[in-house]
């Protein structure tokens, strides 16, 4: 979803954010490319996220050594470390 070229695809992202957020559950964000974004999706309520912007591309097992091992100044998902 472009939604820097959208006002309906903002809309729409704004309103999926606040609706999960309301019903309490996390949203991840998918393909958090630039800095803007996850900046974006941040001020949304939006504080989980992937994407090239977050970390480069790995393995899976990679991830999961990342995931049980990250320090408290890794930045794998949560946006709010970034913003």
């Amino acid at each position: 979803m472009n939604y820097s070229t959208s006002n309906k695809s903002l809309v729409l992202l704004k309103n999926i954010v606040q609706l999960g957020n309301e019903l309490g559950v996390t949203v991840v964000a998918e393909g958090v490319e630039t800095a803007q974004q996850q900046s974006d999706l941040y001020k949304m309520g939006c504080l989980t996220g992937q994407g090239y912007y977050l970390t480069k591309p790995m393995p899976a097992q990679q991830l999961v050594f990342k995931l049980f091992e990250r320090k408290p100044d890794d930045n794998v998902f949560e946006l709010e470390r970034r913003a």
